[in-house]
């Protein structure tokens, strides 16, 4: 399984409702691990990360 997979796979496990004791181990151990410190909103990050990836 690919690493979008599994990210898609904990996204629809969240938005699904299911009880925590339900989620598989490694997914609660990785959930929480990132940590963002930037005032820049969503669509600002996204502007930047295309702009450095296309031009």
């Amino acid at each position: 399984m690919s690493l979008s997979g599994i990210i898609e796979l904990y996204f629809k496990t969240l938005s699904s409702g299911i009880n925590n004791n339900k989620i598989p181990p490694i997914t609660k151990e990785l959930s929480g691990i990132a940590e963002f410190t930037t005032t820049k909103s969503d669509k600002e990050l996204l502007e930047e990360a295309l702009t450095k990836r296309f031009v």
